[in-house]
């Protein structure tokens, strides 16, 4: 998902530009875009990202079979159906080298926490939604559960089976990674373009898909000649088409460039005086010499905005020009040390962070903190009416914009920062004022971890497959700028390069299912597993809870709630897995395998 409300970011900022064109709207106008209709025609290699269309092609299937009555034939159609939509992908873009399919497998731990998450979320959101439904006497749809779209379900093993076939079909090289292979799928994708790099091999690539994380991981390649494809109606929910459209991402890292510029600009008269250079010679040492590192220190910064692995910190919101204050902090920053160093460090063996530039970020950040929160307090939201007048439609349309009372003990902003930090803490770590500071530092030390873990997991690889960030909500800006300042003034200053990693294996996927399924859908797994999730014996039980609360605290949408969940207890799930591994018939036991990828050249 990576940040919410990126793209829609860029859009509304730069919609006039050409960065989002189909093939039929560049060959309207030949003479102008001569250059880019030659790069699209000549793609080396289509990537895609699989679960970006899987999901989408099983609910088709789903819409056009309402009161299916045999789930193994609609999964069937939906298996066809994904295979003949990765045949239109491949005759539209029409690469000269070959495809590179990739599903995800089994995810780093960081991830899984938050597949967790999604997926009890959804059982519950379900029950909620059908009563509303039945309540206002609309049809409810006969069930297929997503959720059997992840590594080691019978649904999987099928597509993979029948993917194997349909490959050995294609008159082109194929690269299939499939749900065996750990990874997600993007991370796999970015993986290729990069071992083609150090192999000094420069190719052209368009990848199929668009989520932010995609975006992030695509700028963070630095290769040049790279677009992005997807739906019309997925880039712009006011386009109805499913016109396939490509995103360059040559552009888009202009139009960052672009923005950068302008907020050196409008910043200027407030600038530090970079060693007599002018605007105009700046704008040339940013267009030219930095963009890459500018570049890699934009994807930094967003992802501090919002992640799949940490819980947003509360000051910062895209939706509340959080992207543009970080960006002027940025430019800021980085005048003060003339536009010659940079927060993310690519020139060692490891990625790593410029401790001086963060560290000013982050104090920049918390000297803001306070204020950012008050404002928001005061600020009324705007009560948006349904322009539907179905009360089905106006009660669904004032749950999905929490237009409902949400009991908020803490209050964030509504007086002295002291006040409400305090009743934050108690309210979601239940600690009291005796213990808050040892404790806060903790809570500080892995939030800074995690973003250690991120910055190598967009930028390098996955550095721990282990590791995961243990709460469920994050610090503030304050208590981090806090820890940073004493640390500074210790023997030993806290460095963010210091964190140690113990790098772990990725996980068996049965072990995965067990850990991210709710226990309703329980019957995507093993039989004899079962036991562990509905046994109320089972030593796993706590991990199990039929019925979930979720947090609506500060959420202005329904999907933001954040669902409050049992914690993760990782190595008790595989010592009682363990226990039943052997029962398994041998069609399970090829369900669970791990594999390398597939190369056909045919």
């Amino acid at each position: 998902m990576g940040v919410p409300g990126f793209f829609l970011w860029l859009w509304k900022k730069y919609k006039k530009d050409n960065f989002v064109f189909s093939k039929n709207s560049i060959n309207d106008k030949p003479d102008i875009n001569k250059v880019l209709i030659e790069k699209i025609n000549s793609i080396d290699y289509l990537l895609i990202d699989a679960n970006c269309l899987i999901h989408p092609m099983c609910f088709k299937i789903l819409a056009e079979n309402p009161d299916f009555t045999n789930q193994n034939s609609l999964e069937n159609k939906m298996i066809e159906r994904v295979l003949e939509y990765i045949d239109t992908l491949i005759n539209y873009v029409d690469p000269k080298k070959g495809i590179y399919l990739a599903i995800d497998g089994v995810a780093p731990v960081a991830k899984i926490k938050q597949q967790r998450y999604r997926r009890f979320k959804s059982v519950h959101d379900k029950v909620l939604f059908d009563r509303i439904k039945e309540k206002h006497n609309k049809p409810i749809s006969k069930f297929w559960n997503n959720s059997a779209i992840t590594p080691g379900t019978d649904f999987m093993e099928r597509l993979h089976n029948r993917i194997l076939i349909w490959v050995k079909t294609k008159k082109l090289e194929v690269h299939y990674s499939s749900c065996k292979t750990p990874a997600e799928g993007e991370h796999k994708l970015l993986q290729f373009i990069r071992d083609n790099l150090s192999n000094s091999k420069e190719f052209s690539y368009t990848m199929y898909g668009l989520d932010a994380d995609l975006i992030f991981l695509c700028l963070s390649t630095n290769s040049p000649n790279m677009y992005l494809l997807r739906e019309a109606n997925q880039l712009d929910n006011k386009n109805k088409t499913d016109e396939l459209n490509f995103v360059s991402i040559d552009i888009m890292k202009d139009l960052i460039m672009h923005t950068m510029e302008d907020i050196a600009g409008s910043c200027n008269d407030q600038l530090k005086p970079i060693d007599n250079k002018n605007l105009d010679e700046l704008h040339r040492l940013i267009d030219v010499k930095y963009t890459n590192n500018v570049i890699n220190d934009f994807i930094f910064i967003c992802y501090l905005l919002g992640n799949d692995f940490l819980p947003h910190l509360p000051a910062l919101n895209i939706y509340t020009n959080g992207l543009d204050v970080l960006l002027e902090k940025y430019v800021e920053i980085l005048s003060e040390y003339n536009f010659e160093k940079f927060i993310i460090e690519r020139n060692k063996p490891n990625v790593t962070i410029n401790n001086a530039l963060f560290f000013k970020l982050i104090s920049y950040l918390a000297s803001e903190e306070s204020e950012t929160l008050k404002n928001e307090h005061v600020t009324k939201r705007k009560y948006n009416k349904s322009r539907s007048t179905d009360p089905y439609d106006v009660e669904m349309h004032r749950i999905d914009n929490v237009y409902f009372k949400v009991s908020d003990p803490i209050k964030l902003g509504s007086d002295e920062s002291e006040l409400w930090k305090k009743r934050y803490y108690e309210y979601h770590f239940n600690i009291n004022n005796e213990e808050n500071e040892t404790y806060v530092d903790k809570l500080v030390e892995e939030y800074l971890r995690g973003i250690m873990w991120v910055t190598h997991y967009y930028f390098d690889k996955c550095i721990s497959w282990k590791w995961y960030f243990p709460y469920d909500y994050p610090p503030f800006l304050e208590d981090i700028n806090n820890y940073l300042e004493k640390s500074s003034k210790s023997d030993n200053p806290f460095n963010m390069n210091d964190f140690k990693y113990e790098y772990g294996s990725p996980l068996k996927p049965f072990n995965q299912l067990l850990l991210v399924l709710p226990p309703q859908s329980s019957y995507l797994i093993p039989k004899d597993l079962r036991k562990i999730v509905h046994n109320s014996k089972s030593t796993l039980a706590f991990m199990y809870p039929l019925q979930i609360k979720q947090d609506f605290i500060g959420k202005r949408k329904y999907w933001m709630a954040q669902p409050l969940l049992p914690s993760l207890d990782i190595e008790l799930v595989k010592y009682v897995y363990h226990k039943y591994e052997k029962k398994l018939s041998t069609d399970e036991k090829n369900r669970n395998k791990l594999l390398d990828v597939f190369v056909f050249n045919n």
